[in-house]
């Protein structure tokens, strides 16, 4: 079997032709799964049970995040799963890139506390935006001080009301986290980030 010492995972929402071939024409090890199983039909795919291998012999790659909290749950490799939650959240990547950027601030606050925060300790124009998410949803512009108000409402809207307002999750939401910080290229903006975890 070729290229046994990798693995792909394949999840949800997309995968191309020229992926599934190229797992075909390589042999490539492909963890078995619905998605996989929907997407081996036409392709002759090196499927494998994940109670047959262990994740840690394998260097894994995946088309979706929709796959890290496997990787994360059932890996033992404590680096990889640190590794992943920091790339995964921004906050954690700020947190960890504080020593190389110490002019990039940022700050953490519940989600509860979001209408406490005084506006106008914040620039005039930011953007808010979850910090693990991914498609723009959950992104807004806040342009003046005025509109802060109501984007609060708007968020409150988007995880009170996930499946209306096209932010999904399989989880129910525990805690969100109000991340601001300030660019390094532009001065002026800021980026607030609501990271949820679940």
């Amino acid at each position: 079997m070729k290229n046994n010492s990798t693995l792909f995972i394949l999840e949800n929402p997309y995968i191309s032709e020229l992926m599934l071939k190229t797992l075909e024409k390589n042999s490539y090890t492909v963890l078995e799964n619905t998605f996989s199983a929907e997407n081996s039909g036409k392709f002759n795919l090196n499927i494998v049970k994940e109670k047959d291998i262990n994740l840690n012999d394998y260097k894994i790659y995946s088309n979706s995040e929709n796959s890290v909290s496997l990787v994360i749950n059932n890996g033992q490799n404590a680096d990889i799963s640190k590794y992943i939650n920091i790339c995964k959240d921004k906050a954690e990547m700020r947190k960890a890139l504080k020593n190389v950027y110490p002019a990039f601030f940022f700050k953490e606050v519940l989600f509860e506390d979001l209408e406490k925060i005084s506006v106008s300790d914040l620039p005039e124009k930011f953007i808010i935006k979850p910090a693990v998410g991914f498609l723009s949803m959950g992104v807004h512009k806040v342009n003046n001080h005025y509109e802060w108000e109501n984007t609060v409402k708007l968020i409150k809207e988007e995880v009170l009301n996930p499946i209306e307002n096209r932010i999904t999750s399989t989880n129910p939401v525990i805690r969100w986290i109000l991340t601001i910080s300030k660019t390094l290229r532009y001065p002026s903006t800021f980026s607030i980030s609501i990271i949820h975890s679940s």
